[in-house]
């Protein structure tokens, strides 16, 4: 019994002694990071590889809606629906009761027909990125009339130069008139021009030279005087001088339409030709067989342009298509009309001499204009 005590007590004092040695010995160690560096090192920089250039690039601003991008060509062709006006009427015959006063109120005027007539023209330039640029304009117009009379006994007619009457006429018998009228108009414009580009508007104004030859014609025959008498009147203008112009457009809405509108003056310096031929058959009166008549002087004819309209355009690559319709009035002033004549002369029919009051009023064209252009 003392001996099993004595073996438990032993076992008890082994098992305490492993215990307390265990909780004596030293933990094993651990490995730790150094802590990170502040900055990083830096790594040279190696440099363009040998033979290889940067490409350099220059931002181009290009608003949605603009008149032509910058940095492009622009150009198109319009075709215009035109009807000629004149402050002094375009007359082709004039007519009285024989016996009555010869004063304005007792003459009547025939005036020539005025249709609309379509017109071509053209346009093309550059524009820098600069927003500078140069553009070149071409504009042609021609339109002809006719017109018939006839000359009676109870009723006086005459060309509106008032000559054939006056040189050939019969008074108080009876013989046919025939009339022609007729006009031609070209122009160019070559100006530099400098744009300005917003979000929504566009503004461009334009400075440079404009050319322009205007040709006005009339003409009458008359089977009065025992034969065929014929009269032709020419008036000319060549000039060319300074012009301006201002375009500008609003945007409207994101759809790509838009309203735009233009003005163009120019002050032309020239010559103004006029050339008047009389040509007859067997003669009753005058014992005059005609001849040719011309004059020339130094003239200045003003120019002034207007335009409003609607536009759409139709972005197309880096490019646009344009479509514009719009209202257009041109007005030369000081061209006279065709027969040199205006429409209240005071001219004495019945075979008396008479010269009709020379007009130097404003010969005009209105109408409308639809182009189509591009930018590229």
């Amino acid at each position: 019994m003392f001996r099993q005590g004595s073996a438990i007590i032993a076992a008890l004092a082994a098992t305490l002694f492993a215990q307390s040695t265990a909780a004596q010995a030293p933990a094993p160690a651990t490995e730790t990071m150094p802590p990170a560096p502040q900055t990083m090192p830096s790594v040279p920089d190696p440099g363009p590889a040998a033979g290889f250039t940067a490409p350099s690039y220059t931002p181009v601003y290009v608003p949605q809606g603009t008149s032509a991008p910058q940095g492009t060509i622009v150009g198109g062709t319009s075709t215009y629906l035109l009807r000629p006006h004149w402050s002094d009427g375009n007359p082709s015959f004039y007519s009285s009761s024989p016996g009555q006063p010869v004063v304005p109120s007792t003459i009547t005027s025939a005036q020539f027909p005025g249709p609309y007539q379509a017109a071509p023209a053209i346009w093309l330039g550059y524009v820098h990125a600069s927003g500078f640029g140069i553009q070149a304009d071409f504009f042609y117009y021609h339109q002809f009339w006719n017109a018939a009379a006839n000359s009676t006994p109870a009723v006086d007619v005459t060309d509106a130069t008032g000559m054939l009457s006056s040189f050939f006429g019969l008074p108080g018998n009876s013989y046919a008139f025939a009339a022609s009228s007729s006009v031609n108009v070209s122009s160019w414009d070559l100006e530099a021009t400098k744009s300005f580009f917003d979000s929504d508007w566009t503004c461009t104004a334009g400075a440079g030279l404009r050319y322009s030859y205007l040709e006005q014609k009339y003409g009458a025959a008359s089977n009065s005087g025992g034969g065929l008498s014929q009269v032709d009147e020419r008036n000319m203008f060549n000039g060319f001088g300074p012009t301006l112009s201002v375009s500008g457009r609003r945007r409207l809405g994101s759809f790509g339409i838009g309203t735009y509108g233009n003005a163009r003056g120019a002050l032309l310096f020239g010559e103004h030709d006029q050339r008047l031929t009389l040509n007859s058959g067997p003669l009753v009166n005058e014992g005059f067989d005609g001849g040719t008549y011309s004059a020339s002087q130094r003239y200045v004819m003003p120019y002034l342009q207007l335009e409003w309209g609607l536009d759409y355009r139709l972005p197309i690559g880096r490019g646009s298509l344009v479509i514009e319709n719009g209202i257009v009035g041109q007005a030369y002033f000081n061209a006279g009309n065709p027969s040199h004549a205006t429409t209240d002369s005071s001219i004495v029919l019945g075979g008396i001499v008479a010269t009709p009051t020379p007009s130097d009023g404003t010969f005009a064209l209105f109408g409308l204009r639809s182009s189509i252009g591009f930018t590229y």
